[in-house]
C-alpha cells in the first residue's frame, strides 16, 4: 500500500499468560516515527472475559508511515516475550483533536480512565458520522466532569488481530474523578443525532482502560 503520511497512533495491545498485571518493555525503536507520548494502561472492562487483550500501551507518533509494513511489527521485541500469548499492532492516523484547556501539553495522570471506541459506519454515512463526531458529541463531551480530551482516528494498517479492526477510532481521556454515567454524559449519548448516526453503523465496540502510566518523549 502506498504510504499513509502524518500524525497519528499505535496502539499496541497484548494479553499476559502468567498475571494481569504483566507488561513488556514499552520502548520501540523505530526509526524516523518520532513518538511524541507513550501511555500503559490495564483492561477496566468485561471484554478480557471474551478473549479481548487486557494490556495496552498506546503511543502517539508524528509519522506513521514508518509504521505500515509487516516489518516493523515483526520487528517488535515482544514476539520474543514469554509472558504474553498474543500481540496485535493497530496504527491509526489522526484525523481531530480536541483537549481541555490547559491539559493540551501535560501527560495524564495515574488513574485516568480512557475510552476506546471503535466505529464501523455503514456504506455512505462515514460523512454524516463526522459531521456529529465534530460538532454534537465532542461538544456535549466536553461538559462531562472530568473530561480531558477527545481525538478521533481512520486506520491506517492493523497486524497480528485476530478479528476485524474498526475502521474510524475514537478515543477519549478523563480524569480518575469524572462524570461518565452522570447526566452530562448521558445526554451526551442520548440525542436524537446520536441515536440516527448509530442507527446507521455496524455494531461498535468500547474498550475501557486505566492509565498505568503515561510518558512525554
Amino acid at each position: 500500500m502506498a504510504p499513509i503520511k502524518g500524525a497519528g497512533l499505535l496502539v499496541r495491545l497484548y494479553t499476559p499468560t502468567q498475571n494481569y498485571k504483566t507488561t513488556i518493555n514499552p520502548t520501540l525503536d523505530i526509526p524516523g516515527a518520532d513518538v511524541k507520548s507513550m501511555i500503559t494502561a490495564t483492561s477496566n472492562d468485561d471484554k478480557v472475559k471474551s478473549g479481548a487483550p487486557s494490556a495496552s500501551i498506546i503511543y502517539e507518533i508524528k509519522h506513521i508511515s514508518k509504521l505500515l509494513s509487516p516489518s516493523a511489527y515483526e520487528k517488535d521485541p515482544a514476539h520474543q516475550n514469554g509472558t504474553i500469548n498474543s500481540l496485535e499492532w493497530q496504527v491509526y492516523k489522526l484525523v481531530t483533536k480536541v483537549s481541555r484547556p490547559g491539559t493540551e501539553s501535560e501527560a495524564n495522570p495515574k488513574a485516568s480512565t480512557m475510552i476506546c471506541v471503535g466505529v464501523t459506519p455503514n456504506e455512505n454515512t462515514y460523512d454524516e458520522y463526522a459531521s456529529w463526531y465534530d460538532q454534537e458529541h465532542v461538544r456535549l463531551l466536553s461538559k462531562v466532569p472530568g473530561w480531558r480530551s477527545s481525538a478521533r482516528y481512520e486506520l491506517a494498517a492493523s497486524f497480528g488481530s485476530p478479528q476485524a479492526v474498526a475502521p474510524y477510532l475514537a478515543v477519549h481521556l478523563y480524569d480518575e474523578r469524572n462524570g461518565l454515567g452522570g447526566p452530562e454524559w448521558r445526554r451526551s449519548v442520548e440525542t436524537e443525532w446520536t441515536l440516527k448516526v448509530r442507527g446507521n453503523c455496524a455494531p461498535h465496540y468500547r474498550r475501557v482502560w486505566t492509565v498505568e502510566d503515561q510518558s512525554l518523549l
